[in-house]
């Protein structure tokens, strides 16, 4: 079975925030301080490790927007793996190497860790990640 392995950036009070505080939300920002050299680094390495990016539509929306034209480690591991993508409304060939999932998430989700192949990672995407924690599946 494939592993799941989901990493976000949240406040003890349950704000959930990308680091580098795009103006999406009125409190971003906030994280941009702890995304530092050895942050990124374990990011790169958790990206290289796996062979699928999981994310919500509009944490997708959000990264593939600041991340499909950057250069760098980070950004060529980011922009090379595969991505699926949880979404109702995103129909049709999606950019930046995407997919888009059909289906209830966490039986989406669940079918596709049963399927061969590397680790999944997952970054922000807060609502997909509270259902996939509520079906075990992280």
């Amino acid at each position: 079975m494939r592993k799941l392995i989901a990493g976000a950036f949240v406040t003890l009070d349950g704000v959930v925030q990308d680091p580098g505080g795009f103006s999406e939300t009125e409190r971003g920002g906030w994280a941009l301080d702890y995304f530092d050299d050895t942050s990124r680094q374990r990011a790169t390495d958790a990206l290289l490790a796996s062979d699928t990016f999981l994310l919500g539509r509009a944490t997708f929306e959000i990264i593939e927007k600041a991340w499909s034209r950057n250069t760098g480690p980070y950004a060529e591991a980011m922009n090379h793996i595969p991505k699926l993508i949880v979404t109702r409304t995103l129909r049709g060939p999606l950019p930046w190497n995407a997919i888009a999932l059909t289906g209830e998430a966490a039986q989406t989700v669940a079918k596709l860790k049963q399927e061969p192949g590397g680790d999944i990672v997952m970054y922000g995407s807060s609502t997909l990640m509270r259902t996939l924690l509520r079906h075990n599946l992280i």
